[in-house]
């Protein structure tokens, strides 16, 4: 029935009416599967006489095909009496106000067609309300779908990282706490002594991974030995390992 003349449209209101599980969420039997997929049969029947005889195919075209007109009916009246209130709240004056054809017919909706109105924040093209069913009378329930913001995403991603960072502060350190401690006292060294004070330390730090700590004696002053112009060039002992080597070098160009 693609194209649909008012006769047929009023049998379709007329047959919906009579079936309560199909529109009213009241009814006793509106959230049972299997007597709204009877109910819908039913109606098919009544507007295809030979319904029974089509394929399977042809049945689920002719189920899509009439649940979109009752679709379409419905939110039309529902848009309709939107329209009419506003109109009378105004005070534009109801009496010029051109109401739906089907209005009348769709009286019975009364008080689910407002609740609707309230209820639903989906545009009419794309929900199905919970009575509403596919062709094959599974039930279609059209969940809305929440998007979160991308500046709100990227809020939370941020914070995380910030409360990551914060954590790690908040963690004791106490090699690290140690040198910070003996920082002001380097820094008010000479250059040279600086040089000094950071060969001794690496040469320690040496023994004790090597497992020579008690073997350890303190390099010769290398300021002693370097005339002024060579003063400002680290010397790197071929004995050191390279991470020695490495966190000289870096101290070095401090």
């Amino acid at each position: 029935m693609a194209n649909w003349n008012y006769h047929d449209t009023e049998v379709l209101i007329s047959e919906i009416e009579r079936r309560p599980c199909l529109w009213d969420p009241s009814a006793e039997d509106y959230k049972d599967k299997i007597k709204k997929t009877e109910a819908w049969v039913e109606v098919y029947t009544l507007l295809y006489p030979d319904y029974e005889e089509k394929k399977t195919e042809e049945k689920q075209q002719i189920g899509k095909e009439v649940q979109s007109r009752w679709r379409n009916i419905r939110d039309a009246f529902i848009k309709d009496c939107k329209k009419f209130k506003t109109s009378c709240k105004s005070g534009s004056g109801a009496v010029k106000f051109h109401r739906y054809v089907f209005a009348d017919q769709l009286g019975f909706l009364g008080t689910v067609s407002e609740n609707r109105e309230t209820t639903s924040s989906l545009p009419s093209n794309h929900a199905a309300d919970e009575g509403d069913e596919d062709a094959s009378g599974n039930e279609v329930t059209v969940q809305p779908v929440v998007r979160q913001s991308t500046k709100k995403r990227k809020m939370s991603l941020e914070e995380k990282i910030i409360k990551f960072m914060e954590g790690k502060k908040d963690e004791p350190d106490p090699d690290h706490d140690f040198l910070k401690c003996i920082l002001p006292s380097v820094r008010t060294l000479q250059e040279h002594q600086k040089f000094d004070f950071r060969m001794k330390v690496l040469t320690l730090l040496q023994s004790y991974n090597s497992g020579h700590s008690d073997q350890v004696t303190p390099p010769q002053t290398f300021s002693s030995v370097l005339t002024p112009s060579e003063q400002h060039y680290p010397v790197f002992p071929h004995s050191y390992p390279p991470t020695v080597m490495y966190t000289l070098y870096l101290w070095t160009h401090l």
